[in-house]
């Protein structure tokens, strides 16, 4: 998470907050512990199968030294710094020492090792005793080596690719003149070819026998590609470069994707139905006029295909539009559907208001005319109010249909985020609300012209909370899409705010987004807590833009040396005369909460913002919407949108369950209102946590709380305090209005997090790993941060629990 760590200085590039930990394999990461995407424990103990063949020396799961069992060993060295990468064991034919590293099987080419053979003499089979055995054992391994041929062959050339490309790339380095390094420019191609080599099975053009096995084949090379993917890591660090930052989602097996889920929750829809106790009357409204027909055919079958018999639905028309499509006309008597008949102008809010006066449901809800509903749609909504019958909105996820009826464009939804309503209508379409609270609102208003429902769905939220997300994709949008904003709809988010009673300013500072400006009340004194231990490069560069960029003025900047030994470091302090700084000493053994409390009870602000010491300020009102954000009685804690260098995010707020313990969704990715199935980094959310690395607090709230939990060392209790204060009904809010620069490493190793942080870490965010992230969509991944499609069956518990037992340090040391 960027956090919860000492200055740069202290640990290298710096370690992100605790329970984190972003996929090392494909990919740098910066965040903590490492990936959960190894086999288990048992497979450690020995190189066998494809993962075992493929294996580099010295890589993670590396087996006991040679002697301590019959495998065989490389005796090469160990880790990619050494230039010990090893060749596939089928292509060498045989193991050699270190002097054999250099020569190398051409690409593609596959010496599968008889049986039998001499393979050197530690590993020289023994002749067998009865020979039919023997004769069967090699004419079954002859079979097996030519049908294995066609598919191992594809895998291992990208493999041997990748060997032969580290090995050039150590040897350069070694090579190189000096300090052994390489070309800037150089070493990113390098580093950014090893990386898409990293994954075996991301060859282009890979037989369709693979591709119909991948996961089998994922599932084997799982530990070789999880190695490639840290020891690129490691070099990257050697040659002071980053790795590249991931692809956004393509989402090209979305279709797939969907069918390999959906015929199952179809049917656990229809057997919840049956079980239900009560079964409330679901209303849907249609405006249809101007609608097509062929697709107005299409969202009516779609109704009648729902597998909930309890529904009831509205169709509102123009009483001279034309007829209903058969077999839905006049003739055809369906108790079911109701049609009623306008005069006058039909527009879309007078249709609804029509519509909802017809309708008789419990809840009510609109249905495009030219859009179609999941077949369990009604059945899921039904669901989620007979296992809380006090909801009194519910929502489900949705995607887009294309001019072709393909589904595509998903878009999975956080569960209630009062803060992102603010900034984009998206709740949009499959919204059902009890029709006695629409209509003791004054139900859909005239005025709104394109934002009839958004302005409907602000005013329920002033009146309740209790509102329920489906996280299934139930409704198929053809026109129009979540994001799309209005100058009604910025009108409509205004008067919301002055009902309430809040000061605050609304724009479209862009497409698909309102912002809210909410006033500073008074001139509130703000206490930034800088934590460091020399690197005066840094130091220099985070006083010198805070100092001169920041337009709000009344703050203090408390800088913090823990354990500084540099003369340039104490150079610098002498330099930084700005009666604002001020200067403290805390020279006790490293501690990130101890720190940050002991130089919050030396500050004086009404406001505390924790920052790290490898920021640089880029938006002079950076401060001012920090501020602006922590005064909100509601709000707990606000955390900035934090950004490599490059441009690419490296927090946008914190997912705990990804990634082994908590993750930050949208790293890496670029800036930006980017294409995911989660929405993008240009919206106000809310989290459970943000990154302590930039975090402003009220600080009556947070000595109330009692600072941050120093039973942590280094990471783990920037999420700790979120999770208390969204147990205390307070909201987190990332805001991407404050963006702040960090120069934090984006290729870290992922071994300096103490131990007793990850247990620790565990123990805090055990609640939340079993249920799952609110403010998450368990449809998404948690195997990374780049909110692609969900594809494997652990949750946020499994994935933690794997890492206590496969990745902490002392998991991870190699048997004695």
């Amino acid at each position: 998470m960027g956090a919860r760590r000492e200055p740069h200085e202290a640990r290298g590039a710096g370690t992100s907050a605790a329970g984190a930990s972003q996929a090392a394999a494909g990919g740098a990461s910066t965040l903590t512990p490492p990936s959960p995407r190894h086999e288990p424990q048992e497979a450690r103990g020995s190189s066998t199968g494809a993962a075992g063949a493929l294996q580099t020396a010295g890589g993670p799961g590396t087996p006991p030294p040679p002697g301590a069992s019959g495998e065989r060993h490389d005796a090469r060295g160990s880790g990619a710094a050494s230039g010990a990468v090893r060749e596939p064991q089928e292509a060498r034919g045989s193991t050699e020492g270190a002097s054999s590293a250099a020569a190398p099987v051409p690409h593609g080419t596959l010496n599968f090792v008889d049986v039998g053979a001499s393979v050197g003499p530690r590993e020289r089979r023994k002749p067998r005793g009865f020979a039919p055995v023997d004769m069967a054992w090699k004419l079954a391994w002859s079979a097996w080596r030519r049908a294995m041929r066609p598919v191992l062959e594809p895998l291992l050339e990208r493999q041997a690719e990748w060997n032969a490309q580290m090995r050039d790339t150590l040897l350069s380095v070694a090579a190189a003149p000096g300090a052994g390094t390489l070309d800037p420019l150089d070493a990113t191609h390098r580093v950014a070819r090893l990386v898409a080599l990293a994954s075996p099975l991301a060859r282009p053009g890979l037989p369709r026998s693979i591709r119909a096995s991948a996961p089998l084949w994922r599932e084997v090379l799982r530990r070789q590609s999880r190695f490639n993917g840290e020891a690129v890591v490691a070099l990257a660090a050697i040659l002071g470069v980053r790795t590249p930052p991931p692809p956004v989602p393509a989402l090209e097996d979305f279709h797939h994707w969907c069918t390999l889920r959906e015929s199952g929750d179809i049917h656990a829809a229809r057997e919840a139905v049956a079980l239900l106790p009560r079964r409330p009357r679901l209303s849907l409204l249609v405006a249809t006029a101007g609608a097509c027909p062929a697709h107005l055919r299409e969202c009516l079958a779609s109704v009648e295909a729902q597998v909930y018999p309890e529904w009831e639905l509205v169709l509102v028309g123009p009483e001279d539009g034309p007829a209903l499509p058969e077999p839905w006309g006049s003739s055809r008597r369906q108790p079911r559907i109701r049609r009623v008949t306008l005069s006058g102008p039909t527009d879309f809010a007078r249709a609804l208001r029509v519509g909802l006066q017809a309708a008789s449901g419990d809840f009510v809800g609109v249905l495009g005319a030219e859009d179609t509903l999941a077949p369990h749609a009604l059945a899921e909504v039904a669901r989620a109010l007979g296992a809380d019958p006090a909801l009194d909105v519910v929502y489900g996820d949705e995607d887009r249909l294309d001019t072709r009826g393909r589904r595509t464009a998903p878009f999975f939804k956080p569960d209630w985020s009062p803060d992102l309503l603010r900034s984009v209508d998206y709740l949009g379409r499959g919204v059902m609300a009890r029709r006695s609270l629409v209509e003791s609102l004054g139900g859909f208003r005239e005025g709104f012209p394109g934002a009839e429902e958004y302005d409907l769905f602000l005013r329920l939220s002033e009146a309740s909370e209790r509102i329920g997300h489906v996280p299934h994709l139930l409704y198929h949008r053809r026109l129009g899409a979540v994001g799309q904003v209005s100058q009604e709809g910025r009108r409509a988010l205004a008067e919301h705010l002055a009902r309430r009673g809040e000061d605050a300013e609304v724009t479209v500072p862009g497409p698909g987004r309102y912002r809210v400006r909410y006033a500073v009340r008074g001139t509130p004194k703000v206490s930034i807590i800088v934590p460091f231990k020399d690197r005066p490069d840094l130091l220099k560069t985070l006083t010198d833009t805070l100092l001169e960029r920041t337009t709000y003025k009344h703050f203090e900047l408390v800088l913090v040396s823990n354990n500084s030994v540099r003369p340039e470091t104490f150079a610098l302090l002498d330099t930084l005369s700005d009666a604002r700084v001020v200067k403290r000493t805390w020279d006790f053994p490293f501690n990130y909460p101890a720190i940050n409390n002991w130089a919050a009870g030396q500050a004086t602000g009404e406001l505390l913002l924790f920052l790290n010491n490898d920021m640089e300020v880029v938006d002079p009102g950076w401060l001012t919407e920090l501020v602006s954000q922590a005064q909100r009685p509601e709000v707990g804690a606000v955390g900035a949108k934090l950004l490599f260098p490059e441009g690419t995010v490296q927090h946008a707020g914190i997912v705990v369950g990804m990634t082994g313990m908590a993750g930050h969704p949208f790293w890496r990715l670029p800036d930006g209102p980017i294409v995911t199935p989660f929405g993008h980094t240009e919206w106000v959310r809310n989290w459970l946590s943000v990154t302590s690395a930039c975090v402003m607090i009220r600080r009556p709230l947070f000595d109330a709380l009692g600072g941050f939990d120093e039973r942590f060392l280094l990471c783990g209790s920037d999420v700790d305090l979120g999770l208390r204060l969204h147990a205390r009904g307070l909201r987190v809010v990332c805001t991407p209005f404050a963006r702040v620069v960090h120069h934090e490493s984006a290729s870290r190793r992922t071994d300096a997090i103490p131990e007793p942080d990850y247990w620790r870490s565990f123990t805090s965010y055990r609640p939340w790993l079993l249920k799952g992230d609110p403010y998450y969509n368990p449809n998404l991944t948690l195997l990374s941060g780049d909110c692609d499609l969900r594809r494997h069956p652990e949750d946020g518990e499994a994935l933690a629990v794997r890492t206590l037992a496969h990745e902490v340090p002392s998991a991870r040391r190699p048997p004695k």
